[in-house]
């Protein structure tokens, strides 16, 4: 027992890590069990959420969500039988059983539509015929009314002449029609546009749009059922949120593919050519391996989604958390015989202060106010950490063998005795004084963009085939509306109408489309009360003088109903389910609604459709492109000034460590960062936030050369391991540079160019002999 004491407390913290990774892997076994892991794939989640507009924020949400399960479909051919005969194919293939979507729209809804409001039809006017109305005595109205029995025309009634006598009801519903260009033709939704006969299929997913499962079966469905369009000649359109989350997920599983693996293969060949056996390598991975595991577990314990950039992000952590495993093994391999444990304790100071400045960077990113990158942040600290973990309590007891230094490992080493050293000779001093004038001359032309769509990453086929669906049926936009709110029904659905009546003077003007609002399809107690007295006369007069003229007295007409419409009876219908979205319900004591516009072409359109809201009580106008970009400058901004504090953080911590030395292992941090800026200013690329972010965590990694070479006695095994450390973070952070998605394309643009900077300027500042020494030191 006594011999035994001794060896559990010296094995008993690697036991008790081991038991907290086997936790982790079991949570994260627990969560794949429950059918998928529960990933994120909106890219409007990376976004903040605005606490000063919560009805914008639920009015949001409400279409997004009403949005998210809509797929639309649209078949296109030059005539309409091809059209017709593809159509059956693809609807075939897409609603067939096993598939994720189910029919959501069809042609039949029309009469279902004409007897719902048939109750109500006393009090249902166009605008027209209320302004006919109101210039006509019940006589004329009636005569009207007669006369049109035998006008030949293309009007039809919607009821029998006893029901709509003055036809009044017909032509409501026909106005409530003029609003889409589709109409039923042979059981399906057609629209002729441009040469094109179309037919548009709407679906909904019958899981989330954002189920990870339902995403997967999407993009093959969709596939096979355009390979069944064109093989008849006819294109297939494809629209809505759950195509674009399928193609974002699809793109970001493929991105995780090629970063993670193209940086593992570059470590497992690196310690082959430098250590040359297999198992230096396998710690290296296990040791990465380890802090992906225990990262991925924290991120799913504090948050209830893992969003897929977060896992993109976290595949190129494996660039970083490599590194201490990596200097463990320099450290050993060059180290004499009989030296080697010495050699490895000596390293652990700097292995935790380059954990410490890392971790600073990252901490900056949870200090944004965005969700994911509150998620980003924390799965590289704790990925980090359990890495650093693994190496200082698994490694000493894991490694067997001592790594040997390769022919190729020695010549990296020493290649830090020839490496140039920055002295303050005429020469020098020029290069220095000619690069930092041509980086403050780039830097000097940086502008700034906080355009939001800086986060978008769908494929241009996609948003090209979104668009054209858009322009030929009229889509309205899903973040550009009114807000109008009301103490009750009445007063919401009023406040509409008064909306309503300016809006179609620009309809009428051709500056916009038209609208969207349920004052459309239910009109307040005011106005049907009012269009009820106004109608009443000429209604008693037109029925009396068609049951003279047809001889109908013993006719039963539909009955009426006394009662005006309530919205509660339209929102329990199951007319109004594509329209329920526009309804928010009760938000601070006042019922909320939002009205849509139709033909937003260009952003000189916003000003004056935000002038419509001005002088109506109860509406506002709300542009979330607009609100989200100012919510991005803003957090740029915070973010810079993040940035200015941790550099101020990070240079105390290093002083009190290096004393007057600490500019050795800054001075490539500040020149890396300035190298970005310059790049950018003389590209001509704006700075952007996640450039930013980019250079917060630049000022964690950047700084661990200049820590290694200062922390080592010698320093040629510090060399190696920078050296190896390097250029698999540069692998890692160079794929990244290349993704799809334009956010993480910046912050991995950030990284490449300033980590490059930053591990060839370090050990020109770094001194080569006695750096451990003279740490201290005010040399």
């Amino acid at each position: 027992m006594n011999e035994a004491t001794p060896t559990l407390r010296r094995n008993g913290p690697a036991w008790g890590w081991a038991l907290v990774v086997l936790a982790c892997a079991l949570h994260l076994l627990s969560v794949w069990s429950r059918g998928e892991l529960p990933i994120d794939t909106d890219v409007m989640a990376l976004l903040p959420q605005d606490t000063r507009n919560p009805a914008a924020e639920r009015a949001l949400a409400r279409l997004s969500d009403g949005a998210a399960r809509r797929v639309v479909v649209v078949l296109a051919a030059p005539d309409f039988a091809t059209t017709a005969s593809a159509a059956k194919r693809v609807d075939a293939e897409l609603a067939a059983p096993g598939s994720p979507l189910t029919a959501a729209l069809s042609a039949s809804a029309t009469s279902d539509l004409i007897d719902f409001y048939a109750p109500w039809r006393d009090r249902l006017l166009a605008q027209s015929d209320r302004e006919r109305l109101a210039r006509q005595t019940p006589e004329q109205a009636a005569q009207a009314a007669l006369q049109s029995l035998y006008r030949p025309g293309p009007g039809l009634r919607a009821l029998g002449p006893l029901d709509d006598p003055l036809g009044t009801y017909s032509a409501w519903l026909a106005e409530r029609a003029a609003v889409s260009t589709l109409r039923p033709r042979e059981g399906w939704l057609w629209q002729q546009v441009e040469d094109h006969e179309l037919i548009v299929l709407a679906y909904e997913l019958s899981a989330g749009a954002l189920s990870v499962a339902a995403l997967e079966q999407l993009q093959p469905r969709l596939d096979a059922a355009r390979a069944a369009a064109s093989a008849q000649g006819v294109e297939l359109l494809a629209a809505g949120v759950a195509v674009h989350a399928a193609a974002a997920a699809e793109q970001a599983q493929r991105e995780m593919s090629v970063i993670g693996v193209g940086a593992a293969l570059g470590i497992a060949l690196l310690m082959l050519l430098c250590f040359r056996r297999l198992r230096p390598m396998l710690l290296v991975l296990a040791s990465v391996g380890v802090g992906l595991i225990v990262a991925l577990s924290a991120c799913l314990l504090v948050f209830d989604r893992v969003h897929l950039l977060t896992l993109v992000f976290g595949a190129s952590l494996v660039g970083v958390a490599e590194d201490y495993a990596i200097h463990w093994l320099s450290a050993r391999a060059l180290a004499r015989d009989g030296e080697r444990e010495s050699a490895t304790r000596a390293l652990v100071p700097g292995l935790w202060l380059a954990f410490a400045t890392s971790a600073l960077g990252y901490l900056a990113l949870a200090l944004a106010p965005f969700p994911g990158l509150k998620q980003m942040a924390l799965f590289s600290i704790v990925g980090l950490a359990g890495a650093l973990v693994s190496v200082l309590l698994w490694l000493p007891r894991l490694i067997g063998r001592e790594p040997v230094a390769t022919a190729i490992s020695g010549k990296l080493a020493r290649s830090w005795r020839h490496w140039p050293q920055l002295r303050a000779t005429p020469l020098s001093l020029l290069l220095c004084a000619s690069l930092l004038a041509l980086a403050v001359g780039g830097a000097g032309q940086l502008r700034s963009s906080d355009d939001l769509r800086a986060l978008q990453s769908s494929p241009p086929a996609l948003v090209e085939q979104q668009q054209r669906i858009g322009r030929w049926l009229a889509e309205p936009s899903p973040v550009q509306f009114y807000l109008v709110s009301g103490a009750d029904h009445g007063e919401l659905l009023a406040r509409e109408e008064a909306l309503v009546q300016k809006l179609n003077a620009l309809v009428a003007d051709g500056f916009i489309d038209g609208h969207r609002a349920l004052s459309d399809w239910v009109p307040s107690p005011a106005r049907q009360q009012a269009d009820h007295a106004l109608a009443a006369p000429a209604r008693t007069a037109a029925a009396a003088a068609m049951v003279n003229e047809l001889g109908a007295a013993d006719s039963n007409p539909r009955p009426l109903d006394e009662s005006p419409l309530t919205l509660d009876q339209w929102l329990a219908s199951p007319r109004s389910l594509p329209l329920r979205p526009l309804y928010l319900g009760p938000i601070g004591g006042h019922y909320q609604s939002v009205v849509q516009v139709h033909g937003l072409a260009s952003a000189a359109q916003l000003s004056r459709l935000q002038a419509q809201a001005t002088d109506l009580p109860g509406v506002q106008w709300v542009d979330r492109i607009s609100d989200y970009s100012r919510l991005l400058q803003s957090y740029r901004i915070a973010m810079l000034q993040v940035l200015g504090a941790s550099v101020a953080l990070v240079a105390a911590l290093l002083g009190w460590r290096y004393r007057r030395q600490a500019w050795r292992v800054l001075l490539p941090t500040l020149a890396a960062m300035l190298a970005v800026l310059a790049w950018l200013g003389w590209r001509g690329e704006p700075l952007q936030l996640f450039h930013v972010l980019g250079l917060i965590v630049l000022l964690g990694m950047a700084d661990d050369y200049g820590i290694f070479l200062l922390e080592a006695a010698a320093g040629e095994h510090a060399w190696l391991g920078i050296v190896l450390g390097a250029v698999n973070t540069l692998l890692a952070f160079g794929l990244l540079a290349f993704s799809a998605t334009p956010a993480l394309a910046a912050f991995g643009l950030t990284l490449l160019i300033g980590i490059s900077v930053a591990w060839g300027l370090a050990p020109m500042v770094a001194r080569h002999e006695g750096a451990r020494a003279g740490r201290h030191e005010g040399t």
